[in-house]
């Protein structure tokens, strides 16, 4: 909650047709939602507010459902929904099977506005400066490949001697499990939820995300991770080929998804190819610093204002 604007009023409905007082209290005339239920729930609670008009924004959702189960939410949001936009362009397709025009859909790089990076003290988790650091914030469920991650780093230490220390970061019904299996390795740091994750990431030398979500967009947390200098490395979902991506190259490695799965063994190979590859690690933060640039804090609210204005002239 600390995360939000101090200027933001944030209200928490004790019944869902409570919306109506809200809207009428704030004079509300758009309601952005980012999440399909709530973008379902809300185009029915508007049924009677037709001068309201409502944004849509797709993370990735929409991605993995069904072209019928796409077509009966279409006929739910084609009523209330004017616009929508959308993260990554894996994203576009499902929102055209609800749907929507192109000239009703806008693409918007996501983007984070840090104020300031303190790299995060080493010795305050008993890790040496010596070590290669690896950081990996999700939620801890299954497909974002926490275990997979664990057992990569324990296959570069024990094949190639490396002395790396992985940082989890995120809450999750698989930390538990997890840490009850892991507990006893010291270089596994199960650090929870956590509200200074660039700083974590800037104190480590790689951010990773072996990811087989197949709703994977344009993660938010690789987005902290270039901002922080630091490369990645992640699997070749969604929009991480271009966001890794700049003039010189890329910003760490891609990981590749086999019968949608994250094997440890290319993990340990595309970490393995930023410790010990052509390039050197300075190479790839520079090329983290560059990628950083396309996700830009003010030109995001820019676009989301023109959308708003688009919406509210029509």
């Amino acid at each position: 909650m600390k995360m939000v604007n101090s200027d933001v009023p944030v209200l928490t409905l004790q019944r869902l047709q409570d919306i109506g007082q809200i809207i009428n209290h704030f004079s509300i005339n758009i309601i952005h939602t980012h999440h399909a239920w709530v973008d379902t729930t809300v185009a029915e609670l508007l049924d009677t507010f037709p001068e309201v008009k409502q944004v849509i924004t797709s993370h990735g959702m929409y991605d993995y459902m069904d072209d019928h189960e796409l077509k009966r939410i279409g006929k739910l949001l084609h009523k209330s929904v004017q616009m929508a936009t959308y993260v990554s362009e894996t994203n576009r397709a499902p929102l055209e099977k609800l749907g929507l025009t192109s000239s009703q859909m806008v693409h918007i790089n996501n983007a984070t506005k840090i104020d300031s990076i303190v790299p995060f003290d080493r010795q305050s988790l008993a890790i040496s400066n010596s070590s290669f650091v690896i950081c990996l914030v999700s939620r801890a469920i299954r497909e974002k490949g926490w275990r997979e991650a664990i057992d990569a780093v324990c296959l570069l230490r024990n094949r190639y001697s490396y002395e790396i220390n992985l940082l989890l970061v995120g809450d999750g019904p698989v930390k538990d499990e997890l840490i009850g299996r892991y507990k006893d390795l010291p270089f596994i740091h199960f650090l929870g939820f956590r509200p200074d994750t660039c700083n974590l990431f800037a104190g480590s030398d790689l951010g990773i995300l072996p990811s087989y979500f197949m709703g994977e967009s344009q993660p938010l947390t690789l987005i902290e991770s270039l901002l922080a200098g630091t490369p990645y490395v992640a699997s070749n979902l969604g929009d991480i080929p271009k966001m890794l991506s700049c003039d010189e190259g890329l910003a760490g490695h891609l990981i590749p998804i086999q019968d949608s799965y994250c094997n440890p063994i290319d993990i340990a190979e595309s970490i393995r190819s930023v410790l010990d590859g052509p390039q050197t690690l300075e190479f790839y933060r520079a090329c983290a610093k560059s990628a950083a640039k396309k996700f830009s804090w003010d030109s995001m609210l820019l676009t989301y204002e023109q959308v708003y204005k688009q919406v509210l002239d029509n």
